[in-house]
């Protein structure tokens, strides 16, 4: 097997020669669409690198597989280079000696002499030759290459024949790579040959060397770089890597380093700062060196701004205090700098290591849903824009496991999460019931959002940086705020940097809150912008003073400004830049006329340029201030420029340090880049002719649909405006409604405003009008514009009525109805018939299951007859059956529960619609029957679990309007149990890990805490609250509301009545009478009249209601009825002096509640009880009556009800003996 194996080896390395030995028949390449040979330098470039190819395949090959395939290869090489003598000619990629900026490796084995000093030579060479070549390896496979071998270490150099951008970085990965594989070694040589403590030692330095000579190798290096270098390589540890500063600089945001203190070297005149390398981040954190020119340069002014950034950090580390931070200023004022300055300081702040995440907003994604959060995520994931769905969603999963694990309830978290953030899960079991519900899968989103980012702090303080926060979707700022407000007690810091205009759009922005603090830029003083100047130019031998004054006049304080005046000044050869000392020539400067605005610098440096910089720098600000080579290479083909010549262009301008190159890329295979500043952008844009930018932007719109085909819905509205700007309005009101129905879907229902308004100013085909209307009609509704929202549904609804669309039309006409419903019970009924008379013979669909199940409901809350409700929500069911729409089946099942009229029967079927709808993951129609349940049953634990199930539903789908009135409902059933003091602590705690706002929270607790008034006998105060709840109530003619309200008024006037001596009688009559008329509630209304008519001394006409109601009581009479009918005929016997039937009944109520386990109404009813029994005064009784007080305050004391009290103890002290009644 091993000698088959490695014949097969020795054939893939013959196959390798053959391909790439020059000479060979595939050693020739196309020029202009002909086959042309290799010149001898090309061959030359080409072998080097194949030998170093082969090189770093030592371990997959094994040295003498490597060996047999290198030597043809060197003997091949030595001949093009006698050939190249012969021309007379050098080669071309090393000249005979040149300055070249390198970056330099050393290292060198931890004491091998004394590990090898016992050991025989021929061991010797055995053990480490071997093993020196392979700890060479990663340093070819980082692109670099060994130039010597010195003993037991080696020297090699990044950056030759060719310079890569990344050379520092690569060197630095080469160096952890080796000490990584000297590691392996050790552990070998352990085992071979019993040597302990094989360990290496690195030191990269970057800088200018002589590279070659007359008398030199080609790779001979020297200059102070090499012997720094050298230096810092012994100067590690053992197993440690450590680097200059001027690799570090290049560096930044890559690795996990340690300043260490600087270091003596010999031929420096001052100490050298060093800084050890301990790992590699797993995401790349890259800031951009800053300066100009290529020359660093500190920061000037700033210091407090950034000694309030490290405080803010710090306090988070520390002491776990969330914070935001916001730096605003205008445009150039040194944002950037202060940030990047932060971001210095905190790569060396010590453990524990600060987990970065970045987020950027652009100008071109402003109206898309949480698009500065996707930035950030697709940053941290490494997603690219044209990365199929099938890796993108890999990548996010693979993302949030970091946090979520790969549990399935983590894989539910991830698909929902990542589908609300706008990748796309809709194919994912755990979307079932979830992507139908656009404000569900918003709130679970958002609160697994906040699982994440706490799983996070958990591990490591976090830093969010987001830039340009101006130009935020408003779904990422409000999901930032609710982060912070949640976040205050973790180790989380928001620093966001912002244009004035934000407070434009947000003027309240962080106003008002201690976690959020703003930092506010201004200009640099007149002495601070003189600083700058000459940090700049510190490089200049002399600079005149008329020179600074030019500069800091011009720029007045914006140090952006004085940057690009300076590089003016350089491209006007003023300033002369010479390798180690600059020059200004003062004969230049007086024929300079300095632009008076930085428009004007901007717009001369932009003139300045050569033809094609300018161009591609055009066409690349048509893209936006974010661009890919790719694309402006297709523009350049379009117009039959150089598309092979961007990436040289791209990196000239580079050179001019007008663009960056980020670290990744969004689009595979293209390389992306950064207008230094958004001015440069939007100068160079305002310099395109019109009609080339229509024509760019139509190409840039063709580009993007080519590459994020499978991701559409993400990128719809980009590629929308850029079809806008290019004239296309028909085809770009198409993206805009694909954009805002994706916005919808996300429940970034502000952006979907905004899209649908857009895509209504584009001329449109009838269909897509009727579906623009639909999805406005749907966000202005969620946007709590229910008006418009219902005249936009209305123009959506006759639009599809003219395209004979039945089932969408019956679909508005429900969801119509619905939003009449929150507001007016009788229009949403109005509406429902409305629909079915104008639909009357449509062939049935979902939609009409639909609208059938809605107009149920409607009918019901109307309070028209349960067998009109009931006949309604069949022929739902029926239809919905045979059209496989569940939601309608499950939502007219419920509506037939809850209006039949048999309490057991009604149990029975809400327990069934409970089932189905969760089998089915319908979680609005599961916790509807929940909530009923706990409506109509009487065992009180029985009521809190189903009342508890539907808070819990609320909590996982995350809809807060359910959670508030489930807390309601909630908050009553406690109040039953005689939980009165817990109740503010309990819905609190259930609040915390809900979505809402804490504005809408302690909102919310002050409407609870009114709810309780009257059970903490506070009625006084609870009278008031309960009538402007009545009012509230009779403007949504929703009659069952109006009949709750109503009862509860006479409940607390009667109680005013009963304990205080207050007469509110007639006003409870009033409302009372109103249930009789409205037929809501009216039985329990009759009956509480009689109770009412009782306390005003109106006996007959109380018997006589009695009698009646009791008459055409249904039989069996339900619990409820019964227990009030008790109450009532209680009250009536007392006021009547009928003592034993007083007692009697208030014993039998007081029975039911103890059974029932309702604690608040046994305590109520015992302080009757007491007075019938001192009423009726046979012996026995007062104690019997004092006994019943005293149980009761008992009872009212362990609740806190106040109010009670008081009245109890009156009581009990009227009771005393020598006390009258």
């Amino acid at each position: 097997m091993n000698k088959l194996y490695n014949k097969n080896r020795e054939h893939a390395v013959v196959g390798l020669i053959n391909i790439f030995v020059p000479g060979n028949a595939l050693s020739i390449f196309m020029c202009g669409g002909k086959f042309m040979s290799p010149t001898i330098e090309e061959q030359i470039g080409r072998l080097k690198d194949t030998i170093a190819e082969m090189e770093a395949q030592r371990d997959a090959l094994g040295d003498a597989v490597v060996d047999k395939a290198v030597e043809p290869l060197q003997q091949k090489l030595a001949e093009l280079y006698n050939l190249l003598e012969t021309s007379h000619l050098a080669p071309p990629e090393i000249p005979t000696q040149q300055r070249k900026l390198l970056t330099i490796l050393f290292m060198d084995t931890v004491g091998s002499t004394s590990i090898i000093q016992h050991m025989d030579p021929e061991d010797v060479s055995e053990a480490f030759d071997r093993n020196l070549k392979r700890l060479a390896q990663p340093v070819y496979e980082h692109g670099g290459h060994v130039t010597s071998y010195m003993g037991d270490g080696f020297m090699a150099i990044f950056g030759a024949p060719t310079a890569h951008e990344d050379d520092p970085e690569q060197a630095v990965r080469a160096g952890l790579a080796v000490i990584e594989r000297a590691g392996d070694i050790a552990d070998q040589l352990e085992k071979e040959w019993d040597i302990h403590d094989f360990k290496v030692r690195v030191g990269v330095n970057t800088g200018l060397v002589i590279l070659g000579g007359e008398t030199e190798g080609a790779d001979t290096t020297k200059g102070p770089a090499v012997h720094l270098a050298a230096r810092l390589q012994s100067a590690a540890p053992p197993g440690g890597l450590l680097i200059s500063h001027d690799t570090y600089r290049h560096i930044r945001g890559v690795f996990n380093v340690a300043a260490w203190e600087p270091i003596r070297v010999k031929g420096f005149d001052e100490p050298v700062q060093v800084y050890h390398i301990l790992s590699a981040k797993p995401r790349a954190f890259r800031s951009y060196t800053r300066g100009v020119e290529g020359v660093e340069t500190r920061m000037v002014g700033r210091y407090d701004e950034l000694k309030y950034l490290q405080d803010a950090m710090l306090s988070a580390i520390e002491d776990s205090e969330g914070q935001v931070v916001t730096i605003i200023g205008e445009a150039g004022v040194g944002k950037s700098r202060l940030l990047y300055e932060f971001q210095n300081w905190l790569e060396l702040l010590p453990p524990p290591a600060v987990h970065f995440y970045e987020g950027k907003a652009h100008v071109e994604a402003q109206g898309m849903p949480l698009a500065m959060l996707r930035d950030l995520f697709e940053f941290r994931f490494q997603l690219q824009e044209n990365d199929t769905q099938e890796v993108a969603r890999q990548k996010v999963e693979a993302g949030f496991r970091e946090v979520f694990s790969s549990s399935d309830e983590g894989q539910m978290r991830a698909h929902i999460l990542g589908q609300w953030l706008g990748f796309d899960f809709s194919t994912s079991p755990h979307l079932k019931g979830v992507l139908s519900e656009a404000e569900q899968l918003r709130n679970r989103g958002i609160m697994y959002l906040g699982e994440y980012f706490k799983g996070l702090c958990a591990q490591t303080p976090l830093v969010v940086f987001l830039e340009d926060i101006h130009w935020a979707d408003d779904s990422s700022l409000d999901a930032i705020n609710w982060l912070a407000e949640r976040f205050t007690d973790k180790p989380l810091l928001f620093v966001c940097a912002a244009r004035r205009s934000l407070l434009e759009r947000r003027p309240y922005w962080g106003e008002g809150l201690d976690y959020h603090h703003r930092i506010n830029l201004e200009a640099l003083s007149k002495r601070e912008s003189h600083q700058l100047v000459g940090e700049i130019l510190k490089l200049a031998e002399q600079v005149p003073p008329q020179l600074f004054d030019l500069v800091v006049e011009g720029a007045e304080g914006n140090p952006f400004y004085v940057e690009e005046l300076v590089k003016m000044l350089v491209e006007d050869g003023v300033v002369v830049k010479g390798e180690q000392i600059w020059k200004v020539l003062p004969e230049r400067l007086a024929e300079i006329s300095v632009p008076p605005t930085l428009t004007g610098v901007l717009q001369a440096r932009l003139e300045s340029l050569p033809v094609d910089e300018q161009k591609v720098l055009q066409q690349a600000s048509v893209v936006g201030r974010l661009f890919w080579d790719q694309v402006v290479a297709y523009i350049q083909a379009s117009e039959g420029g150089a598309p092979q010549a961007v990436p040289d262009i791209l990196g000239s301008l580079r050179g001019r340090e007008m663009v960056y190159r980020r670290e990744g890329s969004a689009f595979l295979d293209a390389r992306e880049y950064l207008f230094k500043h958004d001015i440069l952008r939007e100068v160079t844009y305002e310099s395109v002719l019109k009609r080339l930018r229509r024509k760019y932007h139509g190409l840039v719109a063709d580009w993007l649909i080519t590459q994020v085909s499978g991701r559409m819905g993400e990128y719809s509205g980009l590629i929308a405006g850029h079809l806008l700007q290019a004239g296309m309005k028909e085809l770009a009101g198409t993206y805009y409604l694909q954009a805002g129905q994706a916005a919808l879907e996300s429940y970034a229902n502000a952006e979907a405003l905004g899209y649908f308004h857009q895509t209504l100013e584009q001329p449109l085909e009838d269909r897509h009008k009727a579906a623009c209307l639909a999805g406005l009609g749907e966000a202005q509704y969620r946007q709590g514009s229910s008006h418009e929202a219902v005249e936009t549904l209305r123009q959506s609804i006759e639009c599809y009525l003219v395209l004979g669309d039945s089932d969408r039309t019956a679909s508005l006409y429900a969801r119509l109805a619905y939003v009449h419903w929150n507001k007016d019970c009788q229009a949403a009924w109005e509406a429902c018939q409305e629909g079915l008379l104008r639909l009357e013979g449509a062939p049935e669909s979902p939609g009409m299951a639909r609208l059938l199940a809605e107009t149920g409901r409607a009918t019901f809350f109307i309070n028209k007859p349960a067998d009109e409700v009931i006949t309604l929500c069949q022929q739902a069911i029926e239809m919905a059956d045979l059209q496989c729409e569940k939601e309608a089946r499950a939502d007219a099942s419920i509506t037939i529960a809850i209006a039949t009229p048999d309490l057991d029967k009604r149990i029975h079927l809400l327990k069934e619609a409970a089932e189905f709808s969760e089998a089915n993951r319908l979680w609005a129609q599961a916790r509807r029957a929940h909530a009923n349940l706990a409506d109509n049953l009487y065992q009180s634990e029985i009521i809190y679990q189903h009342q508890m199930h539907a808070v819990d539903i609320s909590i996982h789908v995350g809809n807060i309007e359910w959670l508030f009135w489930d807390l309601k409902n909630l908050a009553g059933i406690l109040t039953s149990r005689g939980q009165l003091k817990n109740i503010e602590g309990t819905l609190r705690d259930i609040l915390r890990s809900s979505t809402a706002p804490q504005s809408r929270i302690d909102k919310f607790l002050i409407e609870v805490n009114s709810l309780l008034l009257s059970p903490r006998g506070e009625w006084s105060q609870a009278l008031d609250y309960q009538r402007y709840s009545q009012q509230e109530a009779r403007k949504t003619a929703n009659y069952n509301q109006i009949a709750g309200r109503n009862i509860g008024l006479e409940h607390i006037c009667c109680s005013l009545k009963i304990f205080m001596g207050m007469d509110y009688l007639s006003e409870a009559e009033t409302a009372l009478q109103e249930n009789i008329r409205i037929n809501s509630a009216d039985i329990e209304s009759s009956l509480r009249l009689v109770e009412n008519l009782a306390l005003q001394q109106r006996f007959a006409e109380a018997h006589e209601l009695l009698d009646e109601v009791i008459k055409n009581l249904d039989q069996p009479v339900s619990r409820d009825i019964e227990g009030t009918r008790l109450v009532v005929e209680a009250q009536l016997a007392n006021e009547e002096g009928r003592w034993e039937e007083a007692v009697s009944k208030r014993l039998a109520r007081i029975k039911i509640c103890q059974a029932d386990g309702n604690r608040f109404a046994w305590a109520w009813n015992l302080i009757p009880l007491g007075d019938s029994l001192v009423g009726r005064d046979m012996p026995g009784d007062r104690e019997r009556g004092e006994q019943a007080y005293g149980q009761a305050l008992e009872m009212f004391t362990e609740m806190g009800a106040t109010g009670y009290m008081e009245v109890l103890k009156e009581r009990l002290h009227g009771v005393q003996p020598g006390t009258s009644t």
